[in-house]
Formats: C-alpha cells, sequence, structure tokens
C-alpha cells in the first residue's frame, strides 16, 4: 500500500495501528475523575486502552497507555488517541491493473483509446497511455500503478465506484489522491456514498500535473448494510479535464480525548539526621523540624506531641544494642515519617592514681597508673599507655576513653629538692694546667649543711667543699657526693692529660724560583699536624711552591704547638713562543717570547737577540734569564705553498644534464665549495643554474692556520630543454576533418616536422595542420622536434582517419500495406548500428507507420539517415473491443467490430464459458448487447467470425477469427 494522505495533522498512513475488525471508540471519562495525592506518592493515569494500538499521545508529547504524576500542585493532565482500519476498498492502489471496481467511463483496450474522452486506462506511465499526458520523476521509479483518466463532460458520472460493507454507529474515512494529467480545465470530483455527496462542495483540483493533491471527508454509517463509494465527474469541460488517481481509502476511523485534573499535595519537611553515638552521661534533642503552621507531631512514646523529643540512655525504644526513635509529621491528610538510631556509649570511670605519701627525691622516679579499664587513654605528658612514669615535680592530668566518651583526672606530684652541685663536661687539659672542682655549686637554704665527699679513681681523696685537678698524663675519673641529710647529689668527671708537643723547628731554604719545590719537616712527634697551605696540610712534613707567609701546628688533643715562617719564590721569566704555526709561500714570521727586552736571551743558532725572524720551516727555542732563574720555549715551523685556482667558465648545458667542474691539478689539501653534490671535493657537479665560489687550502696536521686560495668565482648557465606535447593520446578523425598539432612551446624554437618518420617539406611552424580529405583514410604518425640551442625535445602523436558510413539502401519515404511486416537492412558497412527503437543489429523489422530514423558510425565518424513508413490498405481489416460495458450509457455498449474494411460475407458467433452458443449474428452494424437468455451476466465470453474479402490479386477469399470479450456490469 502507498503511504501519503495527512489527516487532522499527523500522516494518514504512517505510524498507526491498521484494525482489520469494526473496534469500538474508548468512554469519553476515559482517564476517570479527578483526584489528590501527597508529594512522594506516585500516580499512573491509565488511558483504559492499548497505548500503540489506539496511537495515544500525551499533551506532554509522550506516548503509550500510562503516564505517571508527580508534579507538585494542581494540574491538568490530556490524552489523545485514534485508530483506523485496514483499507475496505478492493484493489485501492490500482496494483491489479483495472480489477475489483466499476466504471461509467470506458476501459482503454486497444492503443489511441485514451486519446478519447470518458476513457481509463491502469497504469506506471500517463504519458505512455496519452502523448500529452504528464509523467512526474516518481513515476515509473517507485510510484507504481495509478488510474488515468480521460475526462469527459457528464456532470455525476461515476469516474470510480464499488461495494463495501458497513455497520452502524462507525464512523468512516473516505480519502483520495489526485494529481492533473494536463494542465488545463483541472478536474472537479466528489465523494459520494449511497448517492449522496460527502461535501458540500465539489473537489477542486490544480492544474500542477507534478503535485498530488489529497482529500478527505468523515461520515457516519446510520445502519449496518452494504453499499456503494463512488467518485463522481463534476467537471463539464471536454478540453483538458484529464487527471490520475494514485489511491482510494474506506476505512473505519475513530479519534477521541479526555481530560483529568490531578492536586499532587505538599508534605511537611522532617529530618532526625543520620544515626548517631552519645555517651551514656548525657543527654540528646531529637528536632524534627522548625515548628511549622498547620503541621502536628507524635513521637514513638505515642505522647510527646512537640517538634523536639529527649532522648537519654535510660529510654526503653531499643533496637538491639541501640536506641530507635521515629517521629510522624502530619500537613492535613498527608503524613511523612522520619527515624533514627542512637548508640549510648559507656562512659570509663574516675582514674584513680597510687600518688606517694612520701616525695621522691629530684631525679627519682615515680610510677603511676590510671586504675580504670578503658578503651584508651592520654597522659598529659603526650604517653597513651595505661601506667607512666614521672621524674619532676608539676601539675599533670590523665584521661580515660571509650569512644568519644571520656573522662579526665587532674592531680599533682612533689619532689624533694636535692643540693645543687655539677663536676661539669669531661675535659682535656694539657700538663702544665689545673683544675678546681666543681665547676658549679649552689648554696644551701639557711640553717642547711651540705657534706662533699670526692673519690678519684673509686679512692676517697678529700671532704672539703673544693677539689683542685693536677695530673701527670693519662686519664682519671673523679666523683663527687654532696648530701643535705634529705636527700643527695651525686656527679661524675672524667679528665684526660696529655703532653703538650715541643717546639718545632723548621730548615727553611735560601729563595727559590718560580716553579721549584720547597719541602719542610715539623721534626716533633704529635697526634696531628695543620699546616697553613701547602701540598700536605695534615701531615708532619709538607711542600711549598709559592710565596707567602704560612704557620704549622702539632697537637696532642688540645695541647698545641704553633710555628709561622714565610717562604721567598722569585720570578721566574716567561717564555712564550706560542702554538707550532704554519708559514705560507714567502711569509716570515718575527718570534718576541717576552716584552722585556733587558732579560738575557739565548736562541738555538746563539742568537742573544730578544727577537728572531723565521722565514724557513724548522724547530725553534729559545731561554731568557734574569739572574738566577730561566724561562725556556720552543716552537716548530712549516711552509707550504698557497693553492692557486683557474676556473675557464663551464659551458651551458641542457637543463636535464649536469655540469662538472675540475680542480685535481690545484692538488690543494683542501676545497670548500658554495654549492654542488660534493662542496668538499676537488670534483663537483652542479644541477642548478647559478653563481658559485670555490676556494682551495693546504695544512699540516698539529700546525695553527692555512694556506687559503683567493676566492674564485663562475657561473652555471643551463639551457632550457623544450619539452613538446601532442597529447598522449591517438587522434581520431572523420573524413575531410582536420586537427591542429600544437606542442605548445615557445615560438622562438626551431621546429621541424615528421610524417610517419618522414621530414615535412617546407614545415618548420611551431604548429601544423593534419588534413588528409576524403581519401586519406588509415593510420599516421606524426612526430615534431623542438630545438633551443643543442637542446632538441621531442613528441609524437597518432592520427587515425575513418570513413563516416552513409546509408542509401533505405528509401526516404517507404508505402507498404497494412499488415505487412518489412525487414529494413541498413546496406553498409560500419562499426557500429543503431535503430531508433534500440536495436543494433544490420537488419531490423517494421509493422507500423511512423517516422524513423538508424545511426551508423565507424568510431566517432557518424551518420544518421531518416526514413517514413506509410501503411495503405491492401486487404482484410477487422478489429473487436476487449471489454464491453452494456450499461446503456452509450459508451461500449455492444460488441462490434471497432475496424472492417473491404469484408463480404460476415457471421459472428459468442459462445460462454462452458461453450453454449448466447449470440449469432450476420450483421456488421448490429453488435451483441452482453445478454445470454435474455439477462447480462459480468464474465468472459469466446467469439468466432467467418467472412469474405477480396485480396491484393482481387479473389474472394474466406477467413475465420476469434477470441475472448469481458463483459462489465
Amino acid at each position: 500500500m502507498k503511504h501519503f494522505l495527512p489527516l487532522f495533522g499527523v500522516l494518514f498512513f504512517l505510524n498507526f495501528a491498521v484494525l482489520a475488525q469494526s473496534v469500538r471508540c474508548p468512554d469519553e471519562n476515559m482517564l476517570g475523575p479527578d483526584r489528590d495525592i501527597c508529594k512522594g506518592d506516585t500516580l499512573k493515569l491509565n488511558a483504559g486502552v492499548d497505548g500503540s494500538f489506539f496511537n495515544l499521545k500525551w499533551d506532554d508529547g509522550a506516548k503509550g497507555q500510562y503516564r505517571t504524576v508527580t508534579e507538585l500542585g494542581v494540574k491538568e493532565y490530556g490524552c489523545s488517541g485514534y485508530f483506523l482500519s485496514s483499507n475496505l476498498v478492493v484493489n485501492g492502489d490500482f496494483e491489479d491493473d483495472i480489477n475489483g471496481f466499476y466504471s461509467e467511463y470506458k476501459p482503454a483496450v486497444r492503443q489511441g483509446d485514451m486519446y478519447g474522452t470518458g476513457y481509463y486506462d491502469v497504469g506506471p506511465s500517463p504519458k505512455g497511455m496519452h502523448d500529452h499526458f504528464i509523467d512526474c520523476d516518481e513515476d515509473a521509479a517507485s510510484f507504481g500503478n495509478m488510474l488515468v483518466v480521460n475526462g469527459a463532460s457528464k456532470v455525476g458520472a461515476r469516474v470510480w465506484y464499488q461495494t463495501i460493507s458497513v455497520e452502524a454507529g462507525n464512523q468512516y474515512a473516505f480519502v483520495a489522491k489526485f494529481r492533473s494529467a494536463v494542465k488545463s480545465s483541472p478536474a472537479k470530483l466528489e465523494f459520494s456514498v449511497d448517492g449522496t455527496s460527502l461535501s458540500a462542495t465539489p473537489i477542486q483540483l490544480t492544474g500542477n500535473t507534478c503535485q498530488w493533491d489529497e482529500f478527505y471527508v468523515l461520515w457516519t454509517a446510520t445502519e449496518t448494510k452494504d453499499l456503494e463509494i463512488a467518485l463522481l465527474n463534476y467537471n463539464t469541460a471536454v478540453a483538458g479535464n484529464d487527471f490520475v488517481i494514485g489511491e482510494i481509502f474506506f476505512g473505519q476511523y475513530c479519534e477521541f480525548s479526555d481530560k483529568v485534573t490531578v492536586d499532587v499535595k505538599a508534605i511537611p519537611e522532617i529530618d532526625l539526621g543520620d544515626g548517631l553515638t552519645v555517651c551514656d552521661l548525657e543527654t540528646y534533642e531529637l528536632k524534627a523540624a522548625d515548628p511549622a503552621v498547620g503541621v502536628t507531631y507524635l513521637w514513638q512514646d505515642k505522647v510527646t506531641t512537640t517538634n523536639t523529643f529527649t532522648a537519654d540512655s535510660t529510654d526503653a525504644f531499643r533496637d538491639g544494642d541501640k536506641h530507635h526513635y521515629w517521629v510522624e509529621a502530619k500537613l492535613g491528610s498527608c503524613t511523612v515519617k522520619d527515624e533514627i538510631r542512637i548508640k549510648f556509649e559507656d562512659t570509663p570511670d574516675e582514674p584513680v592514681l597510687d600518688i606517694p605519701a612520701v616525695a621522691k627525691c629530684e631525679g627519682e622516679k615515680v610510677s603511676l597508673g590510671a586504675g580504670v579499664l578503658a578503651d584508651s587513654y592520654e597522659w598529659s605528658t603526650g604517653k597513651t599507655d595505661s601506667a607512666t612514669v614521672f621524674t619532676e615535680k608539676g601539675s599533670y592530668w590523665v584521661e580515660a576513653s571509650n569512644g568519644i566518651c571520656k573522662i579526665k583526672k587532674d592531680f599533682d606530684l612533689d619532689f624533694l629538692e636535692s643540693p645543687d652541685v655539677s663536676l661539669g663536661e669531661d675535659a682535656v687539659l694539657c700538663d702544665d694546667e689545673e683544675l678546681t672542682l666543681p665547676k658549679t655549686a649552689g648554696t644551701p637554704a639557711a640553717g642547711e649543711v651540705w657534706t662533699y665527699k670526692w673519690k678519684k679513681d673509686g679512692v676517697e681523696v678529700g671532704t672539703d667543699p673544693t677539689y683542685t685537678v693536677d695530673e701527670a698524663k693519662g686519664k682519671y675519673t673523679y666523683i663527687v657526693e654532696v648530701s643535705n641529710v634529705a636527700c643527695t647529689r651525686r656527679d661524675t668527671l672524667e679528665v684526660e692529660y696529655e703532653v703538650t708537643p715541643d717546639e718545632i723547628v723548621l730548615d727553611i731554604p735560601a729563595p727559590k724560583c718560580q716553579g721549584e719545590t720547597v719541602d719542610l719537616d715539623a721534626k716533633v712527634t704529635a697526634r696531628t699536624y695543620k699546616w697553613l697551605g701547602g701540598s700536605s696540610p695534615d701531615q708532619q712534613k709538607n711542600s711549598y711552591t709559592q710565596t707567602g707567609n704560612y704557620s704549622v701546628e702539632a697537637s696532642n688533643l688540645r695541647c698545641v704547638r704553633k710555628k709561622d715562617f714565610s717562604l721567598d719564590f722569585r720570578v721566574r721569566p716567561t717564555a712564550v713562543l706560542g702554538d707550532d704555526i704554519l708559514l705560507c709561500g714567502d711569509e716570515t714570521k718575527l718570534l718576541e717570547p717576552n716584552a722585556d727586552h733587558t732579560l738575557t736571551y739565548r736562541w738555538q743558532n746563539g742568537s742573544l737577540s730578544p727577537t728572531f725572524l723565521v722565514d724557513k720551516a724548522g724547530e725553534y727555542h729559545v731561554s731568557i734569564s734574569n739572574g738566577d732563574c730561566t724561562g725556556k720555549d720552543t716552537i716548530k715551523i712549516a711552509k707550504r705553498e698557497i693553492p692557486v685556482i683557474d676556473i675557464v667558465g663551464p659551458p651551458a648545458n641542457c637543463n636535464s644534464e649536469k655540469v662538472q667542474v675540475d680542480l685535481t691539478t690545484v692538488n690543494a689539501d683542501e676545497y670548500r665549495w658554495s654549492g654542488g653534490a660534493t662542496p668538499q671535493a676537488p670534483v663537483n657537479e652542479f644541477d642548478v643554474a647559478g653563481k658559485y665560489t670555490v676556494e682551495a687550502s693546504n695544512f699540516e696536521d698539529g700546525y695553527a692556520g692555512k694556506c687559503v686560495s683567493d676566492m674564485s668565482s663562475f657561473e652555471v648557465v643551463f639551457v632550457e630543454r623544450p619539452a613538446p606535447d601532442l597529447g598522449a593520446e591517438d587522434i581520431l578523425l572523420c573524413d575531410n576533418a582536420t586537427e591542429l598539432l600544437d606542442p605548445g612551446t615557445d615560438d622562438t624554437f626551431v621546429y621541424k616536422w615528421y610524417e610517419n618518420d618522414a621530414e615535412i617539406s617546407g614545415v618548420s611552424t611551431p604548429t601544423f595542420t593534419v588534413d588528409k580529405g576524403a581519401t586519406g583514410a588509415g593510420d599516421y604518425t606524426y612526430k615534431v622536434e623542438v630545438a633551443n640551442g643543442d637542446c632538441v625535445g621531442e613528441a609524437t602523436v597518432g592520427v587515425k582517419y575513418n570513413v563516416t558510413p552513409k546509408v542509401t539502401a533505405i528509401p526516404e519515404n517507404i508505402e507498404a500495406c497494412e499488415g505487412d511486416v518489412l525487414t529494413l537492412d541498413v546496406g553498409v558497412t560500419a562499426e557500429s548500428v543503431e535503430w531508433w527503437e534500440g536495436s543494433t543489429e544490420s537488419q531490423v523489422e517494421v509493422s507500423e507507420a511512423g517516422d524513423y530514423f538508424v545511426k551508423v558510425a565507424n568510431s566517432i565518424c557518424e551518420s544518421t539517415h531518416d526514413f517514413t513508413l506509410r501503411y495503405r490498405a491492401c486487404g482484410d481489416v477487422l478489429d473487436y473491443p476487449r471489454v464491453i460495458t452494456p450499461n446503456s450509457d452509450g459508451f461500449n455498449d455492444r460488441f462490434l467490430p471497432k475496424k472492417i474494411y473491404k469484408i463480404g460475407d460476415y457471421k459472428l458467433k459468442i459462445y460462454n464459458r462452458r461453450g453454449n452458443k448466447v449470440y449469432e449474428s450476420g450483421s456488421q452494424e448490429e453488435g451483441w448487447d452482453g445478454t445470454a437468455t435474455s439477462e447480462i451476466k459480468e464474465g468472459t465470453y469466446f467469439w468466432v467470425v467467418e467472412y469474405t474479402y477480396i485480396d491484393r490479386d482481387l479473389k474472394t477469399q474466406t477467413a475465420q477469427r476469434s477470441g475472448y470479450v469481458y463483459v462489465k456490469m
């Protein structure tokens, strides 16, 4: 089925459920009564019918049977739908040709019938039925069959009609799609049911031949019965009024809608929060929300009605190890509930500390425990064990915890004061030093007496408040005990005595020259040595190379012996001849090793001059003295010649070649070109035109400098090699045609042309015209040589001359007898033949009059021959219709010959499908009206006619013809 018709803003034949049976529309109140719900509740509106079956659509664009409502506030919700049955029309898309429907117009059964008014036919191409009708792009390619009508002027004539069954109370849609076949006098049509028009004014088509006009009407059946539906003609024009029907639809149609109002009411906002843990000694206030107008509360105890509730560990609302609390808040008819679970954690008992009854002396330890069981502990000292140790007087605390539940205990500790005395840090003393102990000591309180006890290496050595240490080399341990009766303070000191090293005596030499070394020896025994400067500053011996003031220390721990001394190094004259150098050609070098010419000089040849002129290769050395100190240096000098370059300008070359410049005769050590393929070789090649430079040089390994030639310049010139182009493909020409060959190169070049390898005499132009005339058929090869000086380019192309074939065997005007089939032969040799109907054979058969043509060609050489065929009557002509419609409308009512010519005796017999003769007549004008046993019966009948006629030789001949005719009511 084709789908194209719009109805009520939707595509009528798209996206719907097509029903084969009769269906009743849903009730008007399908969504039910208006209703109220609370926020958070879900209301599912039910349309009460299958959403896809009835094409349901809600006002928000959603589809389907159900819609969920959650939006707060009062809102109206609507739903609408429709359904459409299957097409009750038989062959409504005309894909079954002319079957299944009736028409008061005549069916076209012969070629040419559609040129008459009041005829119709079915097919994919209106133009194929009538030359003046219009085909559109979609017709043959995709649309399929359509009903094409050559309109008549009879008002009310049934263009199309059919009988269908309807049911009382059902609404039906009558739909059709039209377009004009020609632009003039567009058709006027009308929908009709049981002879009654369904609209006040006829349907008026437009003159647009490629625009489908889509029309529909809705009609409700009042009773169940079979009835006729029809399309009626209302155009009285004879000319024009030609139209096309694409499809006809008649089926049950229903549309419906309903609305409902839903009030989604607000609910109280409450939040008891997440579950939590509190201590068993605390209470916790639960708050459902801030007080709000109209909101009432009820807690789990079924007594409390305020917005808050105080929870403590004694409440009976238990849920395992937690307490369970809930509250309901009500606003109007809407109630909301929230709940929370609280865990009451056990708080530890207060810590019990066993603090000593008698205070300890300073420095002693007091160990205390928390005295209670808990998950964790924390002391003010930062300790986290259940017990800890104290050594000082002060105020402290301890905290015991079970989770978040804590209990804290503050306490004080007192320590008795001990005598304040200190021997200080361990010490190292030299053999000439002494030490008085103690280093520091406090003062006894009023009325307090301190007693002392001194020990050296465990032996008591005194009881005085002080003790003087003065010992020989060695290590000693001293202990003092000071008591104030209640507490005793004890301290220890380690003392080490060491010997101071002997005096240091150094052997300082006479002044040295720069570059020489002075070696010195401290000559005393010590644990460590420390020199200022030198090469070995931590050894007994050291070496110096610089003038300066220095010192040396010899140490036994902190017992140090020090010696200061000075060293003098005289300046050594500097002799600098520089790096080994290369002299080029006649070049000389003046050697000047020092700017001070007052010094004493001596060269390798005995010369005493402060300078020396070098003009040849060799090794040169000099010594310079200022009395006690001498400086020396040596230099090597080499000599090489300077390369000489003489380049004669290189010849010009074609741009496809390279220019080579050869400098091997220069005999240089290295070369440097400004370009080319090998810019450091004696031979270089160039493939780009331009100006270049080159220089050559000689050198000696290990010597500074190079002997470099003068920079030589030269120019590389390339001459353009012509690149003619006569094309890549061979040229095809027909007889008498010419072709201009143009290589596309500069007109100033020199040209030579060749035909089949032979030079064409006298032709030197930049172009050449090929002209072989009418008799020059054949294959040729043309070549052009284009010269720019010595640079020559060439191009070749093939030229093929073909003869244009001509058709002379077929006359321009041909006459033949009606019914004759002519065989036409092109009568000429050609590579290809094409007749008007597409045949490519040399012969073709023709059986109809008309204007024709044939094309013959050799490759591109083509000619067309036009000719006309006319038929004349030469014997019997007898033709009958395929269908008759005996309905007394004056159109195709009787079966009789449509064309008769030169017929003599005549007898027509009609038989039904069982072979029974139902009609016989000898009249050529009477015809059969379709009756069989006095009544007309629709169906197919067999006919036989016997007749005589005069042939082309004027002789009487007897003939018989037969066929079928369809009687359509």
